[in-house]
């Protein structure tokens, strides 16, 4: 009864010692299972928010900085510069509106709504918007899509993945390299590829890339994010 207080006043670091093998032991053993998974998320939790904290400093520095030159005219104001804010508050918005998922996705209140949605046109379009700013960190964008693949999903949802996962590439993928992002049919199985080139993750870690607010390292090796799903159901987002 002890541990059970404690995990519900939010130790997770308590666990109990099985004292034998029938069914108390075995409650015993899921207790310490649960226990051990719920210290795993807050770690990742904790992680996550220290990384949205650092994250958000740098636009709000860059903001603060171009400003206070404007203020001093040490630069002009000019339609660079105007571009230039605009590009920091949609980075602050972004990630603001991370947070604002978060939030509700943890109370439940996020809605889907699924109906038939053909992958192409929203692999295109997500692409699409996306290829200046691969261009100009010198990354090619290239695509390998069949006409039409119509899965049963969530739209807004599905773009929203698809954004994420060009963002990340964007932002970890080194200079010069690549993201070919590909799809493939085979009956209600949908395969879904976003390979990029280096650095990559590696095979270990690929595994927990669904597992919520996991952040990995940098490694050498080229990654390839696969997705696969039965009429489209990919985790979390259709």
């Amino acid at each position: 009864m002890d541990g059970t207080h404690k995990l519900a006043a939010g130790d997770f670091t308590t666990r109990v010692t099985p004292t034998s093998e029938d069914e108390l032991g075995k409650l015993a053993q899921d207790f310490n299972q649960l226990a051990s998974k719920l210290e795993k998320n807050q770690q990742m939790r904790r992680d996550f928010m220290a990384d949205i904290s650092h994250e958000l400093r740098t636009p709000l520095a860059v903001l603060r900085g171009e400003l206070e030159a404007i203020q001093d005219g040490v630069r002009k104001f000019t339609p660079e510069t105007v571009a230039s804010l605009q590009a920091e508050v949609g980075t602050l918005t972004k990630l603001v509106d991370d947070l604002h998922q978060l939030s509700m996705s943890d109370e439940g209140a996020l809605a889907y709504q699924k109906a038939p949605v053909d992958l192409i046109p929203l692999l295109e379009v997500a692409g699409g918007a996306f290829r200046e700013r691969f261009a100009s960190r010198g990354l090619k964008l290239q695509f390998s899509l069949p006409d039409s693949i119509t899965v049963f999903g969530d739209r807004d949802r599905l773009m929203q993945l698809f954004n994420n996962l060009l963002e990340n590439s964007l932002r970890y993928t080194d200079s010069g390299g690549s993201l070919k992002i590909s799809a493939e049919q085979h009956d209600k199985t949908v395969r879904l590829t976003f390979a990029d080139s280096a650095p990559g993750v590696s095979d270990d870690q690929l595994q927990k890339l669904f597992e919520r607010f996991y952040r990995t390292g940098r490694f050498p090796q080229p990654s390839q994010r696969r997705f696969r799903a039965g009429a489209g159901d990919l985790p979390e987002h259709c």
